[in-house]
């Protein structure tokens, strides 16, 4: 799988960013794990497969083979599905939570990486971090991609707004910028300039209120979180990390109290 990731960086990376790119993809700064009721569902790039987790007892219950270096997961919000971006093979696997078999495989964009799927379920957003630099969006009644967003610069990860309405984008060390898009169009609304070389992933607060940002810089900048106001898509302020920090995954607090991050 490296020599496979190797293999497409020199056809899709500048030679500037390979190798922090490659960096990231490999370490998977935990983008590979979703909660369902009492499972938890883990992708494992290195054998092409998806372990389940009783979060009762903390153990494997099950192992689903999926496609090739999977990455970023998502569950349906009845809990019914799990859909898994497959970075290797360029699809998405969905997985029936009632059997762990895969029901369903969806061809994607290239290097598929980052998922989120709608509060209401319906439809799930794709990140293709290739050449293709777009966002795949996929119809989880029929599994099949009714649209496809072209964006200015590779996306890697992506967090939706509670109320559904908007979906916000990283780009790593692509860009500086998040990239916000309207769901109800499936059109590009603004591009929010950060303090940062690149910027990993990102989380909204339970009220639909903030967006953080966890970036980074290897030119000297800033690394740490940045906190967007959703009304106006704005950086509103900075939390700063230890020197020599390179932020990875955020997570936020059911009740918005505190946000965590890796």
């Amino acid at each position: 799988m490296t020599k496979f990731i190797q293999k497409m960086s020199k056809l899709v990376l500048g030679p500037a960013i390979r190798v922090l790119m490659l960096a990231l993809l490999l370490a998977g700064f935990g983008v590979g794990a979703a909660l369902a009721q009492t499972r938890g569902y883990v992708t494992n790039g290195g054998d092409n497969t998806v372990s389940v987790i009783d979060t009762a007892t903390n153990s494997v219950i099950a192992t689903v083979p999926v496609g090739i270096n999977p990455s970023g997961v998502a569950v349906t919000p009845n809990g019914a599905f799990v859909y898994v971006a497959n970075m290797g093979a360029g699809t998405v696997s969905v997985i029936s939570a009632t059997t762990n078999t895969v029901v369903a495989t969806v061809p994607v964009g290239l290097l598929p990486t980052g998922i989120a799927i709608t509060p209401s379920g319906a439809l799930a957003y794709v990140t293709n971090l290739g050449s293709s630099s777009n966002i795949s969006v996929i119809d989880t009644a029929t599994n099949t991609v009714v649209a496809t967003i072209p964006l200015a610069a590779p996306p890697l990860l992506l967090a939706i707004t509670p109320n559904g309405a908007f979906a916000y984008v990283t780009h790593a060390t692509f860009s500086n910028t998040v990239t916000v898009i309207n769901t109800a169009t499936n059109t590009v609304v603004a591009n929010v300039l950060l303090p940062v070389d690149g910027t990993i992933s990102a989380a909204v607060t339970p009220n639909g209120a903030f967006v953080y940002v966890t970036g980074f810089s290897i030119f000297g900048g800033f690394s740490g979180v940045a906190v967007i106001d959703t009304a106006t898509n704005t950086l509103v302020t900075t939390v700063p990390l230890p020197a020599g920090s390179f932020p990875g995954g955020v997570a936020i607090t059911p009740n918005g109290a505190f946000a965590y991050v890796v």
